[in-house]
């Protein structure tokens, strides 16, 4: 069984034997949909395809850049507010 993961939005879904049949993300109107329509890969297969990362860099004390995405482009930051 694996978790699978929309490669449109990012979302990860519980361990099932076959792919989900559709994202609820992606189903939300104004979700943007990939014109190639939906498909999933899994966190076994994003790592050894070497083409994602995650950078967690601290900015100054108490504050933390989350990076992740794509190594080429594609890239989403949060960022974390440590706090007492």
């Amino acid at each position: 069984m694996l978790n699978y993961i929309c490669t449109t939005c990012g979302v990860q879904y519980s361990k099932s034997q076959e792919v989900p049949s559709d994202c609820i993300i992606c189903n939300e109107e104004r979700q943007y949909i990939n014109p190639s329509g939906q498909s999933w890969t899994t966190l076994e297969k994003m790592q050894k395809s070497k083409l994602y990362k995650n950078e967690i860099l601290k900015e100054e004390t108490g504050l933390y850049s989350i990076t992740r995405g794509l190594c080429s482009n594609g890239t989403e930051t949060a960022i974390g507010i440590q706090t007492p």
